[in-house]
């Protein structure tokens, strides 16, 4: 359906995001001779990204003072835009904790996915890996 390009070009881009945390420790372990320093970020980083992604602790129950980490997580966006792009408007009910609910609403409810706000997370999408190949560029 798509052309070869299309499809290597996407899956690069995609993964800008994700190798700045395998660099950052490759970075350590040859300019500081610390892998324990290198270990640590690397760590800390991975804990982060998948702790505050929206699928271990969603987005309503991420603490007031602890939103905006939520919004840097690349992982939150991807999971936002896959379940809004995918079912963010299907109205068919289904069973959901004891009561009927359509697809779309308990998205809204559950998550906070709003299928309205798909273009803000394709703008984000396309800023994401910018802004990481920025950083990494100036570092």
């Amino acid at each position: 359906m798509y052309p070869p390009w299309a499809y290597a070009v996407s899956q690069a881009i995609i993964e800008i995001p994700y190798v700045l945390p395998r660099q950052l420790y490759l970075r350590c372990n040859t300019e500081l001779h610390g892998s324990w320093l290198a270990a640590i970020v690397t760590t800390a980083s991975s804990c982060m990204f998948n702790l505050f992604s929206g699928f271990f602790v969603l987005k309503p129950h991420v603490p007031k003072w602890w939103p905006w980490f939520y919004y840097l997580m690349p992982t939150s966006w991807t999971i936002n835009g896959m379940l809004t792009s995918q079912h963010g408007d299907v109205q068919k009910e289904v069973l959901v904790f004891g009561k009927n609910k359509r697809v779309s609403a308990f998205l809204e409810d559950y998550f906070r996915f709003h299928h309205d706000r798909l273009a803000v997370t394709a703008i984000v999408f396309a800023v994401f890996p910018i802004a990481f190949a920025s950083l990494f560029a100036y570092l």
